[in-house]
């Protein structure tokens, strides 16, 4: 089950959009299935129109105007609860006592009469445009005594903790409860973007293109002397594909796996086109506590920064510090690099990254025996820890983002790949410092991609065909890790990446190494109904394949360290 919280401040104008026809008439019988006693009395079992969407609206909205109530970012508390279109449709009993227990276990509502309650309703219509049925749940903040909620109670270790949070929690457990599929388990998730964002560079560009050109003689009037269609048009055509700090996270993330330590980090960014700055402990300018990034103006426009932690946490600079050598040398050299970028000058100690460097010699041969190896220590790693995992997506979507900043020019499948198996590098836990031995570095299969990529000499293709098929085995480790957790979601996701786009861009590249598209043998339990890429990346028959933990139907165990089974204990799992 998947929540989204929003705030605003017009309940009737929400209800009525709520209740009327949808943006593309998608919003079919809509009805209440739970709310505030007397709504359910008077429109309970009818079909609901706009115009009673805005008399319950004002209905819900009535203490915040009799007491002249003011909330911070709004009174109107609306939060959408919906489940996948593969899990079907709940009956609207089924809603009505999740969205209860929801409003019950958020503090918003109380059954014992002398507690006080927030005026609610549940908005069930049609399914949404990717068949998912989901309600609506529209809430006022303001009690009937005119005092707001507190959305950041304190927990039971006297920790405050935030409705968003607590939102996630609560569905976790109702999924529990109600023996719906698990989705967003497993303390990791990325930063998305607001809708905002894109509309809001696109006129930055715009804005900065026509203000050029104006002051060429090319356009007669300036941008504020246009009209309303004009402006509209020449903001569409600047329109980014995605959103800027997603293609920032992956030149990022390309450049951190493919660097041997911070300072060619910088250089790597520098090269990139990519704005850096460091941030520099209070009274110091030697020593970096963070960074920022930005993506370097087309037309003259106001850069847009952001930290690096808030491209993705396994970007911060914490994080990315845990993969390189810490000696008095590194540090010295990458205050030097640091320096450079923010006073705009060359790069203090040019190194390996510079484009005229040839490709290792034996940097090809290497790389595949280091993938290999590490997809076999995962395969085997049963028990390992949300560390290991995190490390190794990093490391192998930065493999990706490098090979897809080097030869695609807009966001194909080796972006995408990248993407989805960036999510499973965010842990959100505080991670410890991973043991050097742990996992293999990527750094040169980064390095790789990143010289060779555009090349297209027949020996390339085949050492790219070779690394993007053991690659897929290791996405394909890193959605068994999260099935075994329940993150089915994320799972399916990055199953569905690695069957539509790194398998058929294997293929290309080399059609002589596909793999033997032979019948599978059917596998009993959850491993049967696999994608082709993964059933493809699995060991022959023989090796070690560890396995699939069923559904779990109650909170998950908390990790334990890895155990040495023997073998005979396999035929008793």
């Amino acid at each position: 089950m998947i929540p989204k919280v929003r705030r605003g401040h017009d309940l009737p104008r929400l209800m009525a959009y709520l209740c009327g026809p949808g943006e593309a008439n998608e919003h079919t019988n809509p009805h209440l299935v739970a709310g505030s006693s007397w709504q359910m009395s008077w429109f309970a079992e009818q079909e609901l129109t706009a115009r009673d969407g805005r008399a319950i609206g004002r209905d819900l909205q009535a203490p915040t105007v009799a007491h002249n109530a003011r909330v911070k970012d709004g009174h109107v508390w609306h939060c959408p609860l919906s489940i996948e279109a593969a899990e079907g449709q709940l009956s609207d009993e089924q809603w009505g006592q999740m969205a209860h227990k929801f409003m019950t276990r958020m503090g918003f509502i109380s059954d014992d009469p002398d507690e006080r309650s927030l005026r609610w309703v549940a908005v069930r219509h049609g399914l949404s445009k990717n068949g998912n049925d989901h309600i609506h749940l529209a809430v006022n903040l303001v009690f009937e005594d005119g005092s707001v909620a507190n959305l950041w109670p304190r927990n039971a270790v006297g920790k405050p903790v935030g409705d968003y949070k607590r939102a996630q929690n609560i569905c976790r457990g109702l999924e529990v409860e109600y023996g719906l599929r698990r989705v967003g388990v497993g303390g990791r998730s990325t930063r998305g973007y607001e809708p905002g964002e894109i509309e809001a560079e696109a006129r930055r560009r715009a804005q900065a293109l026509h203000q050029r050109q104006h002051r060429a003689g090319q356009a007669s009037q300036r941008w504020d002397e246009l009209t309303t269609a004009r402006r509209a048009q020449l903001v569409a055509d600047q329109r980014p594909g995605e959103a800027v700090r997603f293609a920032l996270a992956r030149r990022v993330r390309g450049c951190a796996v493919a660097s041997v330590d911070e300072a060619e980090f910088v250089r790597r960014l520098r090269g990139q086109g990519v704005l850096v700055r460091p941030r520099f402990a209070r009274g110091t300018q030697d020593v970096i506590e963070g960074y920022r990034v930005a993506a370097r103006p087309q037309f003259g426009e106001r850069p847009i920064w952001f930290g690096g932690g808030t491209l993705g946490r396994d970007l911060s600079l914490p994080r990315l510090r845990e993969e390189w050598p810490d000696t008095p040398q590194t540090a010295t050299a990458a205050a030097a690099e640091w320096r450079a970028a923010w006073r705009g000058v060359r790069v203090a100690n040019p190194g390996r990254e510079n484009p005229g460097q040839p490709t290792p010699p034996a940097a090809r041969e290497q790389v595949g025996q280091d993938i290999e190896l590490m997809a076999q220590r995962l395969r085997i790693a049963r028990d390992a820890t949300p560390v290991l995992w995190s490390r190794t997506a990093h490391q192998v979507a930065g493999a990706l983002a490098s090979w897809s900043q080097a030869t695609e020019p807009t966001p194909g499948p080796l972006a995408a790949a990248a993407d989805a198996i960036a999510s499973s590098a965010s842990y959100q836990r505080l991670a410890v410092r991973p043991d050097p031995g742990g996992t293999l570095t990527l750094g040169n299969c980064a390095m790789v991609f990143a010289l060779i990529g555009k090349t297209g000499k027949a020996r390339d293709r085949i050492v790219q065909a070779m690394l993007v098929r053991q690659l897929i085995a290791l996405g394909a480790s890193i959605a068994r890790m999260h099935e075994a957790i329940g993150d089915v979601r994320r799972a399916e996701h990055i199953n569905r990446v690695l069957t539509d786009h790194l398998t058929p861009l294997a293929d290309r590249l080399d059609p002589s190494t596909k793999p033997d598209r032979e019948p599978q043998p059917q596998r009993s339990g959850p491993v049967a109904g696999l994608p082709a890429a993964v059933l493809a990346a699995r060991p022959p028959a023989g090796s070690v394949i560890p396995p699939k933990l069923p559904a779990r139907q109650s909170a998950p165990r908390p990790w334990v360290p890895p155990v040495v089974r023997q073998p005979e204990s396999e035929q008793s799992r």
